[in-house]
């Protein structure tokens, strides 16, 4: 389990980032490792914990834009895809020399990662030229393929999360990592951060057009609870209950269908 944290300061507009040549593979590294890394946080009473981060960049980074507008979709990707795991994350025995050695490693093998990278360089390329800087075309993705709603639907109904039994009732999360999206046999990291991105960016406003039918569903989910079952089958019916409410979500496939077209400069797909 990776915690993400987020340390955002994304009020402030930054000045457009200016090369005078094309951007090339190295400098979208060097801009994006300013963002990722690995961080101790301090938890009073006990050791710090090194926690994986997604910080604003600072003034003057290539991706200060980008991330303005994507860091959940970015963040999602960074606590997913990856190709490989880092020892020690979310342990208490680590301060700050630790959290600085294992940064250093970290993002070695980042920028050697080609699985994290084939994801981020062409989102990130497609973004900058959509914004005006010169890229190597070489670091732009291949011609788009199509994903059918439906299918984005089904993905995204699987970050309502009920796995939380209180003495009120069942409570419902949507988290980078705990989900049931991991448990999908064929995963599609940039279609699951779409949908993540989607949802997190909804849910907080007092319009939220999820929160329409996602109300209705707690609520029938709880009422349709069994409390005298054990708690395997009451998460189990409780999680099927959900998805089988969002999945018929208008409202869901709608803001899908507006976040794949407010992201389209960095999806490798259309939603049809």
């Amino acid at each position: 389990m990776f915690l993400l944290a987020f340390v955002s300061a994304m009020v402030l507009q930054p000045k457009a980032f200016t090369h005078p040549d094309s951007v090339d593979l190295p400098t979208i590294i060097k801009a994006y490792s300013d963002i990722v890394g690995v961080k101790a946080i301090g938890i009073p009473g006990e050791d710090s914990v090194l926690v994986l981060k997604v910080d604003s960049p600072p003034p003057g980074n290539l991706l200060a834009n980008f991330f303005r507008e994507h860091a959940l979709w970015f963040g999602y990707i960074a606590a997913n895809g990856r190709s490989f795991d880092v020892p020690g994350l979310n342990s208490k025995n680590g301060g700050a020399a630790e959290a600085a050695r294992m940064q250093r490693d970290f993002l070695t093998r980042l920028a050697a990662d080609s699985q994290f990278n084939a994801l981020v360089v062409p989102a990130i390329a497609g973004y900058l030229q959509a914004s005006g800087v010169a890229v190597r075309h070489s670091l732009l993705g291949h011609a788009k393929r199509s994903i059918p709603v439906d299918t984005a639907v089904r993905v995204a109904t699987r970050f309502f999360y009920p796995d939380i039994l209180t003495p009120t009732g069942i409570l419902t999360h949507v988290c980078t990592v705990i989900n049931a999206v991991r448990e999908l046999p064929n995963r599609d990291l940039a279609l699951e951060a779409l949908a993540f991105s989607a949802i997190m960016r909804d849910l907080p406003k007092k319009d939220s057009k999820v929160e329409i039918d996602f109300a209705p569903a707690r609520r029938l989910m709880n009422q349709l609870d069994a409390p005298g079952a054990s708690k395997e089958v009451r998460l189990s019916r409780a999680q099927g209950m959900m998805w089988a409410m969002m999945a018929r979500s208008t409202h869901l496939r709608e803001l899908l269908i507006e976040e794949s077209t407010r992201d389209r400069n960095i999806l490798p797909f259309t939603l049809q």
